[in-house]
């Protein structure tokens, strides 16, 4: 898997979230998805953004990295925080 471009954005505020949708429908574009599949994109960046937004406590990052693997382009997209996690999966079920 090649790595050619890897953006940051660091989430605190709403006004994150929207700068991450940003970054995530610019480098989908650049590598030529079709529209549905930008759309697709930010929809998920959005989500995870906001999730830490409004649910970590010290806000996270948002890491988009586009990749390369057998001819063929996409993102990979990782949400990261500090927080403690949860404590027994199994309550969360």
């Amino acid at each position: 898997m090649n790595r050619t471009l890897v953006i940051e954005c660091r989430i605190v505020r709403e006004l994150d979230v929207a700068e991450a949708r940003r970054h995530a429908k610019q480098m989908a574009e650049s590598l030529r998805f079709k529209t549905v599949r930008v759309y697709r994109l930010i929809t998920a960046v959005s989500e995870l953004a906001c999730n830490l937004c409004f649910h970590a406590s010290d806000g996270g990052v948002v890491r988009l990295s586009a990749i390369e693997m057998d001819g063929t382009s996409g993102i990979e997209v990782v949400a990261e925080d500090d927080g403690p996690g949860i404590a027994d999966l199994a309550l969360r079920r």
